[in-house]
């Protein structure tokens, strides 16, 4: 079994590094948005969230349960924290490193999507699948998040790629593939991965239906879900039943509760929003897969996306960044529809050159009166001025458009646009330095206090914290050195501690016995105080 094992690593390692010779040649233009070496803050929700937890399986060893302070928490897996800890531990504590294992994923996006486009599309512009992805916000954003959705995204395309494979190739191998994804997803968002299989489904039964009576499946999806179980079996013993079911119970939560609750529609809005300008192309491209590819074509590229749209409509709770597991399905669209479009008339061109040139001037006139008035706050992690910077170069290439003799010239013109606009964001930290306004003020603060070697408490309740409230306290927490304990009570502060506490409780405490450290509208409602001995 080991040797088998091993076996399979080799063939997976081999892939990758043959996948990532084929791109070779536009690799390096992946560079400017993938890295940025600045300084970083953390997004409090969820990544803050995540690296948080993951700075407590650091700090007390315990790599076991969810922990919320001292107290575990089975409202989640906990695969995601797992990876940041391991990599943290392997390359020291940063936010960058706790990146890496989405940047590391959307690395393993990028080819399985250009080797999905290359096997099912045909060579010719498969190229600009991987690209036209990478360029898009919904994307691009969760790239530079340190959550599990890049690296469910990933699993997910290695299982969608080894099915396509399976009904191709009578190679073990890819049987294998197909099978241990699923439980290594499973520890990444639980039953968010039935979704995905619902929707795989029909493919499955039509074309790689041999896949169902494998061993090699089976024990793929066994090994795949090993580390689920080991972890489970060893959660229930040293914690309890009851502890560990908050697991189901929060999926019948998210099910039933009205607080992320939107429309049925929300994601036909959202999706082409986050997903401009590529969900324009992406329609007409379903247009001309509806009419012109065979259907085990359109069972990956067209009708699996569209299942997956329909169960997440139907889910109660919709987030954002649900929707990025469309994304790949978007970019394979968006190249259909322009080597449909590129090998008809050259009108259309013209057509689309006019469209894209008035666009553009339409951008430039926004981005110039928003350097004046500051009316567009496109992005709340900085300057309102990098909003109107990125449309100023986007408007300006895309005007240029309306100068293009061919169709390859609009398109250079449109990506370089495009291209340059997302570079200056993700080098200006928009997708990295989350919160500059927070990180800038502690270490102006509380830094120079010379706290950062001293133990603190958190003064608050176990729940009912507003939004705002923790987000603050995840901020400042992942931004302390040494916590110390959460408390209830105000009284329970011992004398010379320090401690963060909402000013609305500070009245608990006699006046006489505490002084206020830090207090700034930037943390508020929270105020660091130290209790006189």
């Amino acid at each position: 079994m080991m040797m088998y094992l091993k076996n399979q690593c080799h063939v997976l390692i081999k892939l990758i590094y043959q996948k990532i010779r084929l791109i070779k040649y536009h690799i390096f233009f992946y560079f400017p948005l993938f890295f940025y070496f600045g300084p970083r803050s953390y997004l409090a929700q969820d990544e803050g969230y995540y690296a948080l937890q993951s700075k407590w399986i650091l700090d007390s060893g315990n790599w076991l349960a969810p922990i919320w302070w001292s107290e575990p928490v089975f409202d989640r897996t906990i695969g995601v924290q797992w990876l940041i800890a391991s990599f943290q531990t392997v390359f020291g504590n940063s936010i960058l490193v706790s990146h890496l294992p989405s940047l590391i994923s959307g690395v393993i996006v990028l080819i399985l999507t250009y080797k999905i486009s290359h096997d099912l599309l045909g060579q010719y512009l498969s190229w600009i699948t991987p690209f036209a992805l990478s360029l898009s916000y919904l994307w691009i954003n969760n790239l530079h998040l340190a959550t599990q959705d890049m690296p469910l995204l990933a699993l997910e395309l290695v299982g969608i790629y080894s099915f396509h494979k399976c009904s191709l190739s009578k190679d073990k191998s890819w049987l294998f593939f197909s099978g241990i994804w699923i439980g290594l997803a499973f520890m990444l968002k639980t039953f968010m991965v039935f979704i995905s299989l619902l929707s795989i489904a029909p493919y499955i039964f039509l074309y790689s239906r041999r896949v169902l009576s494998s061993k090699y499946f089976y024990f793929g999806t066994i090994i795949g879900f090993l580390p689920f179980i080991l972890w489970l079996i060893s959660s229930v013993n040293f914690y309890g039943l009851p502890e560990v079911s908050l697991l189901y119970t929060k999926v019948q939560d998210l099910a039933n509760t009205n607080l992320y609750s939107k429309s049925p529609f929300y994601y036909l809005w959202n999706i082409p929003l986050k997903t401009f300008p590529w969900s324009i192309l992406a329609f007409i491209g379903c247009i001309f897969s509806f009419r012109n590819l065979s259907l085990k074509t359109n069972m990956i590229v067209l009708y699996y996306p569209l299942s997956l749209l329909i169960l997440l409509s139907l889910f109660n709770t919709k987030m954002p960044y649900y929707a990025l597991q469309i994304t790949p399905y978007i970019a394979l669209q968006t190249t259909i529809a322009l080597r449909y479009l590129g090998e008809n008339k050259k009108h259309i061109v013209l057509f689309f050159a006019w469209a894209v040139s008035l666009l553009g001037l339409g951008l430039i006139i926004i981005s110039l009166l928003n350097l004046k008035y500051n009316f567009l706050p496109l992005f709340s992690s900085g300057d309102l001025n990098l909003a109107s910077i990125a449309l100023l170069v986007l408007g300006f290439f895309w005007t240029l458009s309306i100068f293009a003799k061919s169709g390859k010239l609009f398109l250079a013109v449109f990506l370089i646009g495009l291209y340059l606009s997302f570079s200056f964001l993700v080098q200006r930290g928009v997708f990295s330095d989350r919160t500059p306004n927070f990180r800038i003020a502690y270490q102006e603060l509380v830094v120079p206090e010379k706290l950062q070697d001293q133990e603190i408490d958190f003064v608050f309740p176990k729940e009912d914290l507003t939004d705002r409230s923790f987000s603050q306290v995840v901020g400042l927490a992942l931004l302390t050195k040494r916590l110390g304990e959460r408390l209830d009570d105000p009284q329970l502060i011992n004398k010379g501690q320090y401690a963060w506490i909402d000013k609305s409780r500070i009245s608990e405490l006699d006046a006489r016995t505490y002084k206020v450290i830090i207090e700034s509208p930037i943390f508020r409602p929270w105020k660091l105080i130290y209790l006189l001995n």
